[in-house]
């Protein structure tokens, strides 16, 4: 009932807030699932392998990275194989570890995208709400002329607050939800870039 009058009062602009708002939520709750299903965090395990293949033990090491998920785990594990291939040039090891890191990344890159979009324009869709509700008010009282309607200023006014409400109330957690999520997926790449090249390292020695 309070959702329903708030989109009656707000504005043209508010089912649109609104539709962005259900998007923003189902990606938060998307990437969480898909953080804590894939075991995109897991890192623990990294520090084992490398002291494996510190001993030149590479089946301990490949063992080790196939019991575990997430991208770390099939990124090391493609990075093993392929310096345990004696076949394959430096450059071609490299090119095929980060085709794999590639691919393991972007599948958790997938909507930041949409929510920085949104968490931009949100508050120039609440501005809008604004300006149009401030219309309805100086139309209003143009019309009206000396003899100003408090419930008709009181409305525009209304639908100016509400719209500018939303959009900050929509924009604010997308935009934070962004930053996270980048900044979980800039330290799954940095600790899979750091772990690759100490296991490329060790392998040479």
């Amino acid at each position: 009932m309070i959702l329903t009058e708030l989109l009656a009062k707000g504005g043209v602009v508010m089912p649109v807030i609104l539709v962005l708002s259900v998007y923003v939520m189902a990606v938060i709750m998307y990437k969480i699932y898909q953080f804590w299903a894939t075991g995109a965090l897991a890192t623990a395990f990294i520090d084992k392998i490398i002291a494996a293949v510190a001993d030149n033990k590479m089946a301990e090491a490949m063992n080790i990275a196939g019991n575990n998920k997430g991208p770390a785990a099939k990124v090391i594990e493609t990075a093993i194989n392929a310096v345990s291939n004696r076949a394959l040039t430096d450059e071609k090891r490299i090119r095929i570890v980060e085709s794999t890191a590639i691919r393991e990344i972007r599948q958790y890159e997938t909507h930041l995208r949409g929510l920085e979009m949104i968490a931009n324009i949100a508050p120039l869709l609440g501005l809008l709400g604004t300006v149009t509700g401030m219309v309805k008010v100086f139309a209003g009282i143009s019309q009206t002329g000396s003899g100003v309607d408090p419930a008709l200023l009181a409305g525009g006014i209304w639908e100016a607050l509400i719209a500018t409400v939303a959009g900050l109330a929509v924009a604010i957690p997308s935009l934070a939800a962004h930053y996270i999520l980048e900044g979980r997926i800039d330290s799954v790449r940095a600790t899979i870039k750091d772990a690759v090249m100490c296991i490329m390292a060790r392998s040479v020695n």
